[in-house]
């Protein structure tokens, strides 16, 4: 039977471990390696859907412009739920998501790809198409490179 001290001395020392790790540098490392384990999709599918979506944006005409700002805004979605963002829209999934980006600029430019998205669909603008559709995919682009799902 183990005698006192050394139950105190092993839980001295988990404790000390604990704790030691609470403050190693490589804990955010670690937290994201965690995340990545629970990513409930396929990067290389993003990074191909992402792929075909720019093309569609490069090509010219309204419609193509209009779809792949849509798309692109699905995309977005799909990433935040795979990444287990809570909410039941778009925006509660960006509000609850904050801090799976790698910054607040990459968070505030999905803000701003989103609002323009919206706009988009909900506006009757004819002249948002090229300025706004492109500026809207440059913001979804660094949203997607701030949650590490596009080189």
């Amino acid at each position: 039977m183990p005698n006192i001290n050394s139950i105190k001395n092993k839980k001295s020392t988990s404790g000390l471990k604990w704790l030691l790790d609470l403050f190693s540098p490589n804990r955010q490392q670690k937290r994201l390696a965690q995340r990545d384990h629970q990513i409930k999709f396929d990067r290389d599918d993003v990074q191909r859907r992402w792929a075909e979506i720019q093309a569609l944006s490069r090509m010219s005409g309204p419609q193509n412009f209009q779809s792949a700002v849509i798309q692109a805004d699905k995309l977005l979605d799909y990433c935040l739920s795979g990444l287990y963002a809570p909410g039941e829209t778009m925006g509660e999934r960006l509000r609850a998501g904050r801090d799976l980006f790698r910054d607040s600029v990459s968070y505030q430019a999905a803000w701003d790809a989103h609002k323009a998205r919206n706009q988009f669909v909900h506006g009757h603008d004819e002249e948002f198409f090229y300025h706004q559709a492109k500026a809207a995919m440059i913001n979804f682009e660094k949203a997607l490179r701030g949650l590490g799902l596009i080189r």
